[in-house]
């Protein structure tokens, strides 16, 4: 690492600082000492360095390469505030009059107003800079580009700090620019004569031996040349190590700032603590037991469900073993056939002293809910166990500890785990995952080291949009190599995504369950449900013709479930339905959509899921994946065929009964499923093809005509818009742009209806909750200062807000009582509400 001292010569004359607070003061150096001692606690927590020798390997860096790239790396945080030495900013940000009576060669003035991270990352060019162009002649013209490379991607992290990373591509083409704006050009200012505050030597190669127009000529060769001496392999790896190394920097920087300010040293960064306590509780549950069991005394009965079940989850364990050497691992396998459970033990096999943090990501909050109970169950409530596994979702607490028993020095904590994800085991949502892994913001980053040496299980990958399949997989195939990721991805319908790698990267996945028919087509699972398709016609189906049939054909049925794909069709379907006397004489009537709230969900599932009671549940398609229930008849608007088999995955669920589910066609799909690779292909069951699919369980049929389309599309895009070009350019923008898991709202707005809760809601709440009250405590916290506090109470207050949160479309037009932000208040709520259904406005809200 550079020495402060190598770089500057001002320590016994001035005082340049990076912090203030109160009376206290922190010097430049002392920021920077600081900082470089958190860098090295979490790459030795992480152990991350095994990262940077997998990525000196991959650039094949050797002798005086690889100390070079060491030694940049090292040097990041050493120089990312270097300068905090401009003027304007010790003026302006820190009251430091002390430089005011600075010598002219010593008042660093006029550069970027008071900005000082491109000073800091110019600063560093500079002294790099030379070092690498000095081999020029030495070693292969590749190897300096690939240094360059690494040169300006590190130095472009610096830039950033305290911003976003946009595109890399933009930032090279700027420095480039032979203008009097280049900074470069303002870095002669800084050093004027020996003596001056920055040592001469640092710039000798840029401005004193040679004129300055040497860089910029240095720069036009290494820009057109870079993309013939840089590979695929290379890109990503370099992509990969810019954003671990602005994750690393944001870390160290921000907790180092956090001990100066809050006076309070961080030692815990989030990984597992005891793995051997978690094991044996997870073998002492149980359902393991009885997996053991059976394990040692054979499986005798290959009909009972649970010896089914034990028998996918031993074959799994074993081709676990076999391919411990792959970093993906594909399990398919039947609803209903234990996946959850397999999938946990795989995890736990997988930890070991280097890989010690767990990542399940589920694409609805409600399976994270649900998932997040499951784990409490196995784990019998254990705190030691439980205390280390945390939800983090959009609609989760911070903290569930009271606010009077919380000193506020802790909320800093609080708000830090959260940010930088310091928990060993995280319960989370696709679209949060997805952030953290293709994000471009700093609030995207900040965790991405966390990401390293972890074990990742992705439930559903087919619920994300298919037109992307090929970027998810080749990103994270990417990862698991550099990053010592180990990656389960499970589902019933599960695409063959490695289809749409390169042959050589194919090798990196391995398939969990060798012959998959054997357990779809096996009775308990082929059979479970009887599908019949007389609703079917490509005429669409009148709601009094729907009606008729499930009068005359179910109602000897306890439960049934009838899921549109609209929340329109959904509830007007449930009008009639409700006024329906042959169908309510016997039956609750009951509606579910993605509008309802936690408490009236679970209200809604533990009523379909109570033995004694017969219903009849109409539902949105968030039924298919994201609710644990178990109903005899099924109705169905057809969609997409992965999505059939999800919503099949609804009937007979235990496979105790006979199931039967109808098909029908009355809202068509495209309305709904917008840039859908399926939809848009016709995969549905007016094929008679996909009604073969679905019968015989062989959706490797259906997916192999949804990734050939995918492969097609991926070959038309242009050299600019694809997966390789953005990789390529380090344009960490355009990338999550094109990785986006769900289409903004744009055309939404956010109403908190004022309402009184049902009978329902309270019970599953536990207490009453006041919409007043919650709103009024809403306004007071937004009103706080102390931006940690600020944060985890709106956390707290949301959790609660929740139930009173509804988004509608913008040109439905209510009268309000208050605005704050962009969440609209209205007082008389219980007006658009009918037993705790929304009944105001026009038009398709939700879906």
């Amino acid at each position: 690492m550079t020495k402060f001292e190598d770089i500057f010569d001002f320590q016994d004359k001035y005082k340049y600082l990076a912090h203030i607070k109160d009376n206290r003061e922190e010097t430049l150096e002392e920021h920077t000492e600081l900082a470089n001692k958190y860098f090295e606690k979490i790459v030795e927590y992480k152990n991350l360095k095994a990262l940077f020798e997998r990525v000196k390997n991959i650039l094949n860096l050797k002798n005086i390469e690889e100390e070079l790239f060491y030694k940049m790396i090292s040097d990041v945080v050493n120089f990312h505030d270097f300068g905090k030495i401009n003027s304007q900013f010790q003026i302006d940000k820190m009251l430091n009059e002390e430089i005011l009576q600075m010598k002219d060669k010593y008042n660093i003035s006029g550069v970027l107003s008071s900005d000082h991270s491109l000073l800091s990352a110019n600063i560093f060019i500079a002294y790099y800079f030379a070092q690498i162009t000095d081999l020029n002649g030495k070693v292969d013209v590749k190897k300096i580009v690939i240094l360059l490379e690494i040169l300006f991607s590190l130095s472009y992290a610096i830039s950033k700090h305290h911003g976003n990373l946009e595109s890399f591509e933009e930032y090279i083409e700027k420095l480039a620019r032979n203008n009097e704006e280049n900074i470069v050009k303002d870095l002669k200012n800084i050093s004027v004569s020996n003596n001056g505050i920055l040592r001469d030597e640092i710039l000798y190669k840029l401005i004193k031996n040679e004129d300055i127009n040497t860089f910029f000529n240095f720069m036009d060769i290494y820009i057109s040349i870079r993309k013939e001496h840089i590979s695929s392999l290379e890109s990503i790896t370099i992509f990969t190590l810019t954003k671990m190394i602005f994750s690393l920097l944001i870390a160290s920087d921000y907790y180092s700032t956090s001990e100066f300010m809050q006076e309070i040293k961080y030692e815990n960064f989030g990984n597992m603590g005891n793995i051997d306590i978690i094991k044996r509780e997870y073998e002492n549950s149980e359902i393991i037991k009885s997996v053991r069991n059976i394990e040692k005394n054979g499986i005798s009965n290959e009909k009972d469900i649970n010896n089914f079940r034990t028998k996918i989850f031993l074959e799994a364990e074993k081709n676990l073993e076999k391919n411990k050497n792959s970093n993906i691992f594909f399990l398919e396998a039947p609803t209903g056939s234990g996946k959850s459970n397999t999938a946990l033990n795989l995890s736990l096999k997988l930890l070991n002293e280097d890989r010690r943090k767990i990542f399940y990501v589920y694409p609805f909050n409600t399976l994270v809910e649900q998932n997040m109970n499951t784990l409490k169950d196995i784990f019998a409530n254990n705190e030691k166990v439980i205390e280390n596994i945390a939800v983090v979702n959009s609609v989760t607490a911070l903290t569930t500890k009271d606010s009077r028993d919380i000193p506020i020095e802790e909320y800093s904590n609080i708000l830090m785990d959260r940010q930088f994800l310091n928990y060993p085991f995280i319960v989370t949502t696709h679209v949060g995952i997805f952030n953290t892994l293709v994000g471009n913001t700093k609030e995207d980053c900040m965790p991405f080291y966390q990401l390293a040496n972890s074990v990742i299980v992705f439930d559903e990958i087919q619920a994300y949009k298919n037109t992307i399949w090929r970027e998810i997989i080749s990103i994270l195939n990417s990862y698991a190599k550099l990053l010592n990721i180990k990656i389960i991805i499970m589902s019933a319908t599960l695409p063959d995504l490695s289809y749409l790698l390169d042959e050589e990267e194919k090798n990196n996945i391995a398939r969990l369950i060798e012959n998959r028919d054997e357990y779809f087509n096996n009775k308990i699972f082929k059979n479970r449900v009887e599908v019949n398709y007389d609703l079917l016609s490509e005429q669409k189906i009148e709601y009094t013709e729907l009606l008729e049939h499930i009068i005359e054909n179910s109602l000897n049925s306890k439960k049934l479930l009838i899921e549109f794909i609209s929340k329109n069709s959904a509830k007007e379907f449930y009008e009639l339905a409700k006024n329906s006397e042959e169908l309510s004489i016997n039956h609750e009537i009951l509606i579910l959509t993605g509008e309802d709230n936690k408490a009236r969900r679970n209200s809604i599932i533990k009523k379909i899921n109570n033995k004694d009671k017969k219903v009849i549940l109409i539902s949105t398609q968030l039924i298919e994946a994201g609710v644990d229930i178990d109903v005899d008849v099924g109705y169905k608007n057809i969609s997409g065929l992965d999505n059939e088999e999800q919503f099949l995955g609804r009937v007979n669920r235990s496979c105790k009964k006979n199931g039967k589910a109808y098909f029908f066609y009355l809202t068509d799909a495209k309305k709904v499923y917008k840039n859908n690779i399926i939809i848009e292909n016709k995969l549905n069951l007016f094929s008679d093809e996909m009604k073969d699919v679905l019968k015989n369980k062989n959706f490797d049929i259906f997916y192999s005509k949804v990734l050939e389309v995918l492969k097609r599309k991926a070959k038309e895009k242009s050299s600019e818009d694809n997966f390789e070009a953005i990789i390529y350019n380090k344009n960490f923008r355009l990338l999550k742009e094109k990785m986006k898991l769900i289409e903004e709202q744009e055309d939404k707005k956010t109403y908190f209806f004022n309402r009184t809760l049902t009978d329902e809601e309270i019970e599953e709440i536990g207490t009453n909750i006041n919409g007043y009250e919650i709103w009024k405590k809403y306004i007071d916290i937004l009103k706080e200062e102390n931006y940690a506090k600020k944060i985890v109470e709106l956390s707290k207050i949301r959790e609660k807000m929740m139930y009173f949160l509804y988004e509608l479309k913008k040109d439905v037009e209510l009268n309000y009582s208050d605005i704050k932000g962009s969440i609209i208040y209205i007082d008389d709520g219980d007006k658009y509400f009918t037993d705790g259904v929304y009944n105001g406005g026009e038009g398709d809200m939700f879906i």
